[in-house]
């Protein structure tokens, strides 16, 4: 076959490929629409927070912490720029809506009246650049963005809710929808935060709409009869490293004990309860005993090689191994022997 016409079928099987991947992405993107608005904050993309009495809120004055930022995406490019961006755009939607008699930033002196303190870390985080994606479209790769929400009494310091909030763009949304952009993700972020912060912010902490959390305390254990191990009641609710997993169970006091450490593969796998279910708002499911709370489903285990660890998967119900450097999506939950 003559080179020019092999060059030119394979052209077309490229324009073929891309065009058919641009569908799918399209196609994604719009049942993704749909879905959001069935979230009981799905307010998030219209324009204006949800309307506020303010004779409904037993709290009108919200104080935001500087949001956390691990070392490991430190180094991301324009990292600090899009968590400022959510943090400004939760204050912004907050003010907007003319309740609340202060919405700050943390500073000296504290507040008077009562106050929520709403603290964050940045989870997971991956933003395209314009330029990547409009020259790379859908090979740019997904846009995606996640934080650990941690909101407490400002005056007793008591944690009152504790969550994880993310969205993943579509692939090709950014560059062919024309209704947004990947950089959108941290504005989305932000006005999903105010919209639940206006609900636990009422006397009713807004349950009629959206079910309250299980929150447990900072260091509290429970004790598995069968095995008498002593657990943390919940995990760390950040992503780790395996090294730094280690370093969080030195440095553990739960229950006032100090020789916790990370569990084996097995011990972790008893908590595993194929009957019992909990579904995250990223749609994953665990499946895990209602004595411990997780807000991950892939947990680090004390069991090494090399370079690699187990870990547990809450979702899947299996062990399996990865490098000990990968942080994403994974998780730390300690143990000690009980006797």
């Amino acid at each position: 076959m003559p080179t020019n016409m092999l060059k030119t079928k394979r052209s077309a099987l490229l324009v073929m490929l891309f065009t058919f991947l641009l569908a799918q992405a399209f196609a994604g993107s719009k049942d993704k629409e749909k879905g959001r608005h069935q979230d009981p904050y799905g307010t998030a993309e219209l324009e204006a927070a949800p309307p506020v009495n303010p004779a409904d809120l037993a709290y009108r004055t919200i104080v935001f912490d500087q949001f956390k930022i691990p070392q490991e995406f430190q180094g991301e490019k324009n990292a600090e720029k899009h968590v400022e961006a959510t943090t400004s755009r939760a204050i912004s939607r907050l003010e907007g809506t003319k309740a609340f008699s202060k919405v700050e930033r943390a500073k000296t002196p504290v507040p008077e009246e009562p106050y929520l303190l709403v603290k964050a870390t940045l989870l997971d985080y991956r933003i395209v650049g314009k330029k990547s994606r409009f020259f790379a479209g859908g090979l740019g790769g997904t846009s995606y963005m996640a934080y650990a929400i941690r909101i407490l009494d400002g005056k007793s310091g008591n944690l009152l809710h504790e969550f994880d909030v993310t969205t993943e763009n579509n692939i090709m949304s950014g560059a062919w929808s024309f209704g947004g952009t990947d950089a959108d993700i941290p504005y989305f972020l932000g006005n999903v935060l105010a919209d639940y912060l206006i609900l636990r912010a009422r006397s009713d902490k807004g349950t009629q709409i959206l079910p309250v959390e299980k929150v447990v305390p900072d260091g509290a254990v429970f004790v598995s009869p069968n095995s008498q191990l002593m657990w943390a009641a919940k995990d760390n609710h950040e992503n780790a490293s395996w090294d730094r997993a280690a370093q969080i169970a030195k440095d553990f006091r739960g229950g006032n004990f100090s020789d916790w450490r990370l569990p084996t593969d097995l011990e972790l796998q008893s908590l595993y309860d194929k009957d019992k279910t909990v579904e995250f708002a990223n749609g994953h499911k665990v499946h895990v005993s209602d004595q411990v709370l997780l807000f991950g489903y892939m947990y680090w285990s004390g069991v090494e090689k090399g370079k690699d660890a187990k870990y547990f998967d809450f979702e899947k119900g299996k062990v399996s191994s990865r490098k000990k450097d990968e942080v994403p999506s994974m998780r730390v939950l300690l143990v000690r022997n009980a006797k």
